[in-house]
């Protein structure tokens, strides 16, 4: 009895650990990014970004958030038929800020066309560690994801639900703030 709980036990252990091949993250984390030029709108919950047109078919649409003196910034910028999603989390304060993610799953990415179909999720194919990290991330420094994305089903628009999964900054829970929907069309 005993070495069939020892076995279900080491079992459950491996498949939490995301020891699976499929185990690899595509997202490019590039950390401690100084970036001075973000201007981050007062609005938490702004559903709507604006879109404008550097060239006649590339797009650039952003949006961010700030909450607990971090300022999260997503953007979608498509070139050639080819998305790139970038989410990046500044500290906009004068302290150093504390930012804990309760996996290996740090950064979040799905898109969906407009009439709601699910064609894209980041993460539906990968496993993630199951662990307690921290990043601290200093005053005019960011921590960054970047991915890219090349659809497979033509649709008249689609809506890019982009996140960076942190739970506490600073000992206070986050409640999922730092997730924002950019619509291309």
């Amino acid at each position: 009895m005993i070495r069939l709980v020892m076995l279900i036990g080491l079992l459950l252990f491996l498949v939490a650990c995301g020891q699976g091949e499929n185990n690899n993250n595509d997202a490019t984390n590039v950390s401690d990014d100084t970036n001075t030029s973000n201007e981050p709108a007062d609005d938490m919950n702004n559903d709507n970004a604006t879109s404008g047109n550097e060239e006649a078919s590339d797009v650039d649409v952003q949006d961010s958030v700030v909450e607990h003196g971090l300022s999260f910034e997503a953007e979608v910028t498509e070139s050639g038929g080819l998305y790139t999603v970038t989410a990046e989390l500044q500290n906009v304060s004068d302290d150093d800020k504390e930012v804990m993610f309760t996996s290996g799953h740090q950064f979040d990415l799905s898109v969906n066309s407009t009439d709601g179909q699910e064609l894209y999720n980041w993460a539906a194919d990968k496993m993630f560690t199951q662990a307690i990290s921290y990043e601290t991330i200093a005053p005019g420094d960011s921590l960054t994801f970047e991915e890219t994305w090349q659809p497979t089903v033509e649709a008249e628009g689609y809506i890019f639900t982009v996140g960076i999964l942190a739970a506490e900054v600073d000992g206070q829970a986050t409640d999922g703030s730092y997730r924002v929907e950019l619509t291309v069309e």
